[in-house]
């Protein structure tokens, strides 16, 4: 059985691979570009830009039919605007959370808190006790937050 398994492993080390780029394949991949969405990116972007100088952004909801790339260009935008936000020293914290993948109410506020710096047990506190946390690591820290909470509606 053992030559059966290196013979795999080696066929898989000496052969060419079959993608270019696996990670394009991941649920969390964001394209360097997305071709005409530029209106769209554009609109998210003037809504967020207030962070970089400190100010509160308006929220947002962002809807559609499925595979419009509504996904795709708000993280495309927040992965820019935090990437801005450090190159000018804006203290600027964003949280992606996909709230079907997180599963429970509990683990989408143990996602804000970890973006925070805040350790929640996987289990065992009331949403209360968790949400208390986050609300005082927020409003104890002089930064903006910008939480996005992906597939809400799930």
């Amino acid at each position: 059985m053992p030559d059966t398994v290196d013979e795999v492993f080696e066929r898989f080390l000496n052969g060419s691979p079959i993608f270019k780029n696996r990670d394009v394949l991941r649920h969390d991949y964001v394209p360097d570009r997305l071709p005409h969405r530029e209106d769209e990116i554009r609109t998210l972007a003037a809504i967020l830009a207030p962070a970089l100088r400190g100010q509160k952004c308006s929220n947002v909801f962002i809807y559609g039919m499925t595979g419009t790339g509504k996904t795709a260009v708000a993280r495309y935008v927040l992965d820019r605007l935090t990437a801005k936000a450090r190159q000018v020293g804006a203290p600027v914290v964003a949280c992606y959370v996909n709230c079907r993948m997180a599963g429970t109410e509990y683990r989408v506020l143990t996602a804000l808190c970890a973006s925070l710096g805040v350790k929640v047990p996987f289990t065992g506190l009331a949403k209360a006790e968790v949400l208390e946390r986050f609300k005082k690591a927020l409003f104890g820290r002089e930064i903006t937050f910008i939480a996005m909470l992906d597939e809400v509606d799930v």
